[in-house]
This record gives C-alpha cells, sequence and structure tokens, in this order.
C-alpha cells in the first residue's frame, strides 16, 4: 500500500509579482538617473579644473616676470626672439575679452584643446600704482570665461588676481 504525502507548496501571487517588478524598475530608473548626473558633474569639474589649471599657470609666468618689465604687451612665456614671436604668449595691451583658442594658449598650456568647443576666453585687468617716480605695485587680475557646456544656457567663469610688490 502506497501513502502520498502532499507537501506544502507556496509561491507569490500575480500581484505580489507585479509590485516586486514596478519597484525594483523604479529602483533601476533613479540609480541611472544618479550615475548621468554623476558623470555630468564630474565633466564639469574636469572643465573647471582645466580652466584652473590654464590660470594657475598663466599668473605663475606673469609672476616670473621681474616687476619693472611687467607691463601690457610684454610676453610671460620667456625671451622669445623675432623668429620665434608666434609662440609667445603676452599680457594683452587692451582690455577686454580675448578667446583662448589660438594656437599661442594651445602651446602654452596644451589643455586647452580638450575644452575649446567650449569657446573660452580670458580677459587681463592691469593696474599700476606709484609713489612719485617709480611703480610702488602692479596688480594683475585674470577672468576666464566659458560656455557652460552639455547644452545648458548661460556661462561659467573664474577669476584670479595676482598682487606684485617690488622685491617679492
Amino acid at each position: 500500500m502506497k501513502i502520498l504525502i502532499h507537501k506544502k507548496t507556496s509561491a507569490f501571487t500575480l500581484i505580489e509579482v507585479l509590485i516586486s517588478t514596478v519597484l525594483l524598475s523604479i529602483m533601476t530608473v533613479s540609480m541611472f538617473g544618479s550615475i548621468s548626473a554623476a558623470r555630468l558633474l564630474r565633466e564639469k569639474d574636469r572643465q573647471s579644473g582645466v580652466f584652473n589649471d590654464f590660470s594657475i599657470h598663466f599668473m605663475e609666468c606673469v609672476r616670473a616676470v621681474p616687476f619693472e618689465d611687467l607691463f601690457p604687451g610684454v610676453s610671460i612665456n620667456g625671451p622669445w626672439d623675432d623668429s620665434e614671436k608666434t609662440s609667445a604668449v603676452v599680457i594683452p595691451e587692451q582690455s577686454g575679452w580675448t578667446t583662448l583658442s589660438g594656437g599661442n594658449f594651445l602651446n602654452f598650456h596644451p589643455g586647452l584643446v580638450s575644452v575649446l568647443h567650449l569657446d573660452p576666453e580670458m580677459s587681463i585687468g592691469f593696474e599700476s600704482k606709484t609713489n612719485g617716480v617709480n611703480a610702488s605695485e602692479k596688480w594683475v587680475r585674470l577672468e576666464v570665461r566659458w560656455a557652460g557646456g552639455n547644452g545648458e544656457a548661460g556661462s561659467a567663469s573664474m577669476r584670479t588676481d595676482l598682487l606684485r610688490i617690488p622685491g617679492m
């Protein structure tokens, strides 16, 4: 004689499966949204880093120019004879915005190549104070601005200041 023992089996109902699928879908979509936002923030941070690096490089070169030689129109990236003038980066003589897409700036700071699509520009402010005959201090202000990128409206910018005093 055979005795049949029925084992108790259990399963999820269709409603329980649908609810868990919906919850899992919501979590997955929100995770992809946060990954996309993190990617955009990382790209903005990279772009700001390139412009910050350019600003520091530019101002360090300005700082290396002897105090008495520091004035608009002077080359900040070393001595150049007339045949090599194409690579010279100078402090602009007029105020206003200068594009950073030119060859001189790309040779001076190659990292700018990765952000050319943002149409970067710079503006230099230069002031010199005198105490009678000689200059007592020189102030250089560098502003860099670029398009927002990633389809955003508006622009971003940063400013760097340098105060030079004779003997320092």
